[in-house]
Formats: C-alpha cells, structure tokens, sequence
C-alpha cells in the first residue's frame, strides 16, 4: 500500500514547566491506576497524583497495519497527536568529548551520545537503556602531537527500563564529517514504532514517516486522510512574556460518506500566579473541544491573579452534559498537587507521602462516604498504595495495595512481583 505519514502535534496549551505534572506522564508501565471518566489518575507520581486523560476523535483502519488515529491528551496540558496509533518520537542528549589539560580541539571535537528515550502516542517517556555512543575527536599539544581523544562504542542497543518490552538498537554513521545519529525502535511484537532512518512500520510491511511539531509552533498539514490546520493555541517561549492573542486549531477528518468534518480547538488566555515565589503571567490554553455536530467538551483551569493558582485542570463538561472537576492543595511537596476528583456524584481524595530512606512513594486514595451495614453508618473506603523503590525522577512501580473497608479494617492485600524488561 502507499506510504503513510503521521504526525504528532504537541500544542502549547499546558502551563510553564513549574505548573506542569513531573515526569512520567502518559501512561506508565507497571503504575496504580484509579480510574476517571475519560482516562486516570496515577496516585504514584514522583510530583504527586498525576491526571492522564483522552479524548477520542477518530480511528482510520488501514490495511493490515495500525490506524491512523487522532485524539486530544492530557498530561498537564491538552495536546492533540495525530498519526499512527503505536508511533511517537525518539531523543536523546549531545554532548562535547573535552580534550584533557594541556591539549586543545584539533579541527575535530568529540561527540557523545547518550540518554536515549523514545515517546509514545499517550505522551510516555520510556528510557532505553542504551551505553553512551561516542565520535572520536582530535586533541592537539603545544609541540604538535595529536591524539584521538575517545573510542568506541559507536553503535549499542538496549531494552526500556520500565517493564513496556521495548527495544532499541542506535549508531553513528558519519558521511563527510556530517554526524548522524540512526536509531530504532522495535516494539515487543516486531514492530518498528519508531525510527530515525527512513523506514518505520509493522511485521507486514506497513510503513509509514512522521514529523513533529513542538510546543508553541503552528500547526503543520498532514497528508491525507486526515489534516490539521490554524496555530493551535501559541505561546511565547519566554516565562513572563505575555502571550499572542488566542487562535484556535483545527483537525479535518474524512467522514464515511467523502465529505470533511472539521473539529475546532478553541482557545482563552487564563491568568496564573504562584504567589509563595512571586510569579504572576498569563497562557493561552484550550478551553473546549466543537464537534463536528456542534457539541463540545469544555475545559477550566485552576486561574487567577493573587494566591497559588497553577493553572491545573480544574474541570471539564461532556457533550451530553456530564461532568468531573479535580481539586488542588499547594500543602505537598511539589507545592502544587492534585488533591481530589469528583464524578459520578461522589469525591474521591488523593494523598502522596514520599520516604527518602526507603525510596518509595505511599498514596492513600480515600473513597466517597458509602452506607455500612454491619455498623449502620456512612464510612469512607480507603486504598493504600506503595511503591518499589525508586528515586525521585523515575516512575515508580506499583509494589502492593491495601485495601480497607471503613479507615482501619483490612480487606485485602495485593503484592505484584516484576522481573525483567517485559
């Protein structure tokens, strides 16, 4: 079949890094997850509960192969990913090979290649573990005498570090001192999800390219079946700059009888202000989803001028006129934590503690009150989550759960073993 493009967009409608949830986001491997309506929340996340939400808009089978997909996400911020459902993005950090004391750069630096990560369509970050890659430089003394200032590896692959299965293999290829970096990304399956080079696709031959465009940029057009179009809620780059007047984007899909149905992302300005280090600003954001039909998902934040008010989603309304709305406490050790989810007619509560000597991360989840009959009155469940050690960057996963009927009486408890890289 033809080739395919797909594309990620990645719209600057989430708050400064200081508003935005720590990694990870998207949908780690191995996590508690309590449900909400349209995704989760992951009550485990080194910078407190962390929201994961998606929004749906559509899904294009393609033959043989993964379809092609759009959705919104969340992740601190609403993006929308329009491309292959299983591809995403690879990164990695460059660095400089110094010469030693004594010695200077000959014409020729050396280069180091290393942190190798690869980003899922749910905005996950998984880490691969692949050794540093290193390009050779020239060092050169005072009397003339060169060296080669590094060696090998050039070329290396590993497995993620999360439990997901996938894998990876990189190296340096250098063609008239031009240095590329080629790496690969290979799902469990055999699937390439992703790849520097030319070729990504699936065991059957279905291939396909992607582009990226990052935070703040104007939306870029897609190839065909489905396109994308306006400037999709823009910032500036520049922490206190005010941003551009709001515009909003727009994703244009192929319906079923040829014609083109058009999904507007509108956007508003919204004040923030993070009174205990003296910041204060404004954002553009989305503040709702119109369907083609001329229903919409609507959008608030947590926004104001005086206090801490961090811009976190503080609620969003369905097109058939559901709700949920989340509460936030600045009393944690991030300084600004999800503290509550409210759907369904009920409140449920959300408490993080962290232990620096053993490493893990406890969440105690406390449920809406529910009529007991054995004591005939109205008690809170509560749920008690513990984590593996972990340091405070990486993802946590999921050592045990306590279940408990009222605050004190144990009903269960849930212990998972992991091992491996699957």
């Amino acid at each position: 079949m033809a080739r395919l493009r797909f594309l990620i967009l990645i719209l600057l409608c989430s708050p400064f890094p200081i508003f935005s949830q720590i990694s990870p986001t998207g949908i780690p491997s191995n996590s508690a997850v309590i449900p909400v309506p349209l995704g989760f929340i992951n009550p485990l996340a080194p910078a407190g509960p962390l929201l994961h939400m998606e929004i749906p808009i559509t899904s294009i089978p393609m033959r043989h192969g993964n379809p092609i997909v759009a959705k919104m996400v969340f992740d601190g911020g609403w993006g929308a990913f329009v491309g292959r459902s299983n591809y995403g993005s690879i990164n990695y950090s460059t660095g400089t090979l110094a010469c030693p004391s004594g010695w200077n750069a000959n014409n020729s630096t050396g280069f180091t290649y290393s942190n190798f990560t690869f980003t899922d369509p749910n905005n996950t970050v998984h880490y691969i573990n692949i050794p540093a890659l290193n390009y050779n430089g020239t060092c050169e003394n005072s009397a003339g005498q060169y060296f080669s200032n590094t060696a090998a590896p050039t070329s290396g692959g590993g497995y993620s570090t999360d439990g997901s299965g996938l894998s990876a293999t990189a190296s340096l290829v250098v063609n008239y001192g031009d240095i590329q970096v080629q790496v690969q990304v290979t799902s469990i399956d055999g699937t390439v999800v992703s790849s520097t080079s030319s070729y990504q696709g699936d065991t059957n031959g279905n291939s396909t390219l992607y582009s990226r465009a990052e935070s703040g940029g104007q939306f870029s057009a897609a190839s065909e079946p489905i396109t994308t179009g306006g400037a999709g809620c823009a910032n500036s780059g520049v922490q206190g700059e005010p941003p551009p007047p709001p515009e909003p984007g727009y994703i244009y899909v192929p319906a079923s009888n040829g014609s083109q149905e058009t999904y507007t992302l509108n956007c508003q300005t919204y004040n923030y202000s993070f009174q205990t280090i003296g910041l204060s600003g404004q954002r553009n954001l989305i503040s709702s989803v119109v369907l083609p039909n001329g229903t919409q998902y609507g959008f608030s934040y947590d926004s104001g001028t005086t206090g801490n008010h961090m811009l976190g989603l503080t609620g969003v309304t369905f097109p058939d006129g559901g709700s949920e709305s989340f509460g936030y406490t600045s009393t944690c050790a991030s300084y600004y934590c999800l503290a509550s989810a409210t759907f369904g007619g009920g409140t449920w509560q959300f408490q993080e503690t962290y232990s620096s000597s053993t490493q893990q991360y406890t969440a105690t989840v406390t449920a809406p009150p529910r009529y007991d009959a054995p004591s005939q009155s109205y008690i809170n469940d509560k749920s008690i989550y513990t984590s593996l050690p972990a340091n405070t960057t990486s993802s946590p996963f999921l050592q045990s759960v306590q279940y408990y009927a009222g605050s004190s009486t144990l009903l269960k408890t849930l212990s998972l073993f992991l091992c491996a890289n699957y």
